[in-house]
């Protein structure tokens, strides 16, 4: 074989690891550096890991994260009192069931109620002198290909601050009544699209199937492909004496969960009774968990270079590697009432780190 003999490789190929050309389309590919651009969709290996990407902050904690989420259940089990119950707290910024919430903007398309329906249900779950600033509703039902989409666009980048969407339900923005595989992802996929890049959640109130299953999720009506697309499921079941009522949460971005609750009889809002699976977090990497020892109440504040960190702390990380590995810890950073920001300089990158006294309702970052 002759060893000279140039290697031919499609326009689209990424990551060479040696200089290659094509006669045909002039194309040269040569080892990736984290310099490197490459133009088009195409992004390098060098180029993911310097990215300054934003951490999604959770709307819930430990509950509801940005994305399209599915909340199934029985008919009359009571996922609209859950959701208007959720889409209150937020709104107000009020913790739910002792979890922190990030407060902002949300949207209640009620579908399947008129004006006097809600204003009765917001009277008996939050009293007559309720007030919400943030909590916006509609009754007038819109399918995804006929304005529901451009509703909710609209909704999310031109309000202020949106955190929560709510459509109940979701069969009644259906595009089609001949639901398959592929209309079902399809419908979920649109509205995924509408959440990218935003932190925003969309929940879609939905129904279960009647035919019993392994589990609550498999339940859920339709084919796989509204599980499938979505990013978590939420199913709220009766417990077998019927006292009680069972959240169970599974998604992309949080471990699988199952909450107790049970309906105040007054209020009609669910009380939290307790949590049979706590979220298990993953063990703390060496260099986090000495900054987290570093950063206390009687050190609150510290600025400097990746360098002079690594130098400070003894760490174990490079510095070229340290934003990145602080970035991927923002979360278990601020459960340590710790947060982290880079700043740009011109010629480098400071890096601060702040630490705060009292656990805070979460809110965006402007």
């Amino acid at each position: 074989m002759n060893k000279d003999k140039k290697i031919t490789a499609p326009l689209n190929v990424v990551g060479a690891t040696k200089e290659q050309s094509n006669s045909n389309n002039n194309c040269i590919l040569k080892e990736n550096k984290p310099e490197d651009k490459i133009s088009g969709s195409f992004f390098s290996f060098g180029e993911l890991m310097d990215a300054d990407l934003p951490r999604k902050k959770a709307i819930i904690e430990n509950l509801l994260y940005p994305g399209v989420y599915i909340l199934a259940g029985d008919p009359k089990v009571g996922k609209s009192f859950l959701v208007l119950q959720l889409l209150y707290g937020v709104s107000r910024g009020e913790p739910i069931w002792n979890l922190e919430v990030r407060k902002g903007r949300c949207l209640y398309l009620a579908y399947e109620d008129g004006m006097q329906r809600l204003q009765d249900r917001t009277v008996k779950m939050f009293g007559a002198d309720a007030m919400s600033n943030d909590l916006y509703f509609s009754t007038e039902a819109m399918k995804l290909d006929n304005g529901l989409e451009k509703l909710i666009s609209d909704f999310i980048n031109k309000d202020n601050n949106p955190c929560l969407i709510v459509i109940d339900t979701f069969q009644t923005t259906r595009t089609t009544a001949d639901c398959h595989y592929g209309s079902d992802y399809e419908d979920i996929r649109k509205l995924k699209s509408l959440t990218v890049d935003k932190d925003v959640c969309i929940i879609l109130v939905h129904h279960f199937r009647k035919e019993m299953a392994d589990n609550n999720f498999d339940r859920i009506s339709g084919t796989n492909g509204i599980f499938g697309a979505a990013d978590g499921a939420i199913a709220l079941t009766r417990s077998k004496d019927a006292r009680t009522a069972f959240i169970e949460i599974r998604g992309r971005d949080q471990v699988e969960q199952r909450i107790e609750v049970m309906r105040n009889k007054e209020t009609l809002r669910w009380d939290f009774v307790k949590r049979d699976t706590e979220p298990l977090l993953e063990p703390l990497d060496p260099d986090i968990e000495k900054i987290i020892s570093f950063m206390n109440p009687l050190h609150t504040k510290w600025k400097g270079t990746a360098t002079e960190l690594c130098e400070t702390l003894n760490l174990l990380t490079s510095p070229y590697r340290l934003k990145l590995k602080l970035n991927c810890n923002a979360d278990r950073l601020e459960l340590n009432n710790i947060t982290f920001e880079a700043v740009k300089r011109s010629h480098d990158r400071i890096i601060v780190l702040s630490y705060f006294e009292k656990r805070r309702v979460m809110r965006t970052i402007s």
